[in-house]
């Protein structure tokens, strides 16, 4: 929970500068809450935060628009099998990093973040 905590406070303290991090996909909630219910399975990553990419990461129930304005209102219905395999490894999601639209470019500008 101090991991998860300490890095959404990161987040918000240099987020605005920076615009690394999707605030419309923060997940602060959420995340302390997968933070005090975790178990310690011997996991190797267990209990650590991560942010995933825009571009097909998806989370089951959360956005899923590859920074496209086309697909804003897109909602992943299932979590792919590398998001369940960060999740099997010990990795607490905290959210979402920005990204290119649709990753087409090696620069981060979308309109839609």
């Amino acid at each position: 929970s101090d991991l998860v905590e300490q890095s959404l406070n990161k987040i918000e303290k240099g987020n605005s500068q920076l615009n690394a991090v999707t605030v419309t996909y923060l997940r602060a909630d959420r995340a302390l809450e997968e933070a005090k219910g975790i178990s310690d399975h011997g996991q190797p990553f267990f209990g650590v935060p991560i942010l995933l990419k825009g571009l097909g990461q998806k989370l089951a129930g959360e956005p899923a628009t590859a920074s496209s304005r086309l697909l804003k209102k897109l909602v992943a219905d299932q979590t792919d099998f590398y998001v369940q395999a960060l999740q099997k490894a010990g990795f607490i999601v905290i959210g979402q990093t920005n990204a290119p639209e649709f990753g087409f470019k090696n620069i981060t500008d979308p309109t839609l973040y």
